[in-house]
């Protein structure tokens, strides 16, 4: 048995793992792209979503995340705050 980590490294690492790990035949092998997109892309985009209504939301805290996430403060404008 694979932990959920290590399942999806093997799954970047050696796409043709999945019937292994699937118990399933070679068929499965359709399901790699929406695996990825749910695994991967799905989840990153709603911590990038929840990032982003933590700044717009959050203006009490600007400073202590400017001193915690320097880099993604970078590009933002904040002389009207």
């Amino acid at each position: 048995m694979y932990g959920a980590g290590a399942t999806v490294t093997l799954l970047l690492s050696q796409p043709e793992m999945l019937p292994a790990i699937a118990g399933t035949d070679a068929s499965m092998h359709a399901a790699i792209p929406a695996l990825t997109m749910f695994l991967i892309i799905f989840p990153l985009f709603t911590l990038l979503l929840l990032f982003n209504c933590l700044i717009i939301f959050s203006n009490r805290h600007i400073k202590t995340l400017l001193t915690t996430f320097p880099f993604f403060f970078r590009f933002v404008n904040f002389s009207n705050l």
